[in-house]
Order: C-alpha cells, then sequence, then structure tokens
C-alpha cells in the first residue's frame, strides 16, 4: 500500500526543474515535490539559483519596461481624426483635440465645439 507522501526527487531532477521553470514561485515546486517552500528556498540557494523574489522583481520590471515601450509606440500613432481647435492630427491615445493646451481651449469656449479654427483664426476670416 502507497503512502500519501511523495518520494522527494533527486538533486538532478531538482536542479533541471529550477532551471526550465526559474520563473515559478518556491509554493509550485514545494507542491511538485512535496516539500515545504522554505526547503525549496533552501535548495535553490544551495544550487546557485536566485531567489525567487529576485526573479519575481526582474519580471515584474521587465514586464513595465515593455509596457511603456508599447504605450510610447502607440502614443506615436496618429489617428485618422483631427483636432477641432488646430485642425492637426489626433493621437491615438487622445479622445478630441491632439494637446492638452488645445483641450483647455476646447473646454473653455464653447465655439471650438461647432467651427474648425486654423492657427488661432476662424476659418472664414481673413
Amino acid at each position: 500500500m502507497a503512502s500519501g507522501r511523495r518520494k522527494t526527487p533527486s538533486v538532478s531532477v531538482m536542479r533541471r526543474d529550477l532551471g526550465r521553470n526559474s520563473r515559478r514561485p518556491n509554493s509550485y515546486f514545494a507542491k511538485k515535490w512535496g516539500v515545504s517552500r522554505e526547503r525549496v528556498r533552501q535548495l535553490r540557494a544551495q544550487l546557485g539559483f536566485p531567489a525567487s523574489s529576485v526573479i519575481q522583481t526582474a519580471v515584474q520590471t521587465e514586464m513595465k519596461a515593455t509596457r511603456a515601450a508599447d504605450r510610447a509606440k502607440l502614443e506615436a500613432t496618429l489617428s485618422d481624426r483631427f483636432c477641432p481647435v488646430c485642425d492637426s492630427p489626433v493621437p491615438v491615445l487622445r479622445r478630441t483635440t491632439c494637446s492638452t493646451g488645445c483641450a483647455t481651449l476646447y473646454r473653455g469656449n464653447s465655439r471650438y465645439r461647432y467651427q474648425k479654427v486654423t492657427n488661432g483664426k476662424e476659418l472664414g476670416r481673413k
């Protein structure tokens, strides 16, 4: 009759698992190997692998940098809409106007909502 406890894997298996899945938290390996998280932390240190908190911090930093680069790329993309204040293309991530300056003018003066303005002069005027 088999007991409910699993046999702890060999050091080579642990080294292989940690090498392949180094980004996984200690709780993942603890459940897989049938040992405590503290024991997994000790094994990481003994086998020369970085602590899972160090890895998680690096992963989060990498993800944050990737998101910032993606956002910068998207901000640089222009949409097919034009600003009602200055008639320039509106960036994709902005709703109505091309900049905060135009947005202030747009909100503060209702004439821009109904009539386009070019270079600070109303259309139709000379």
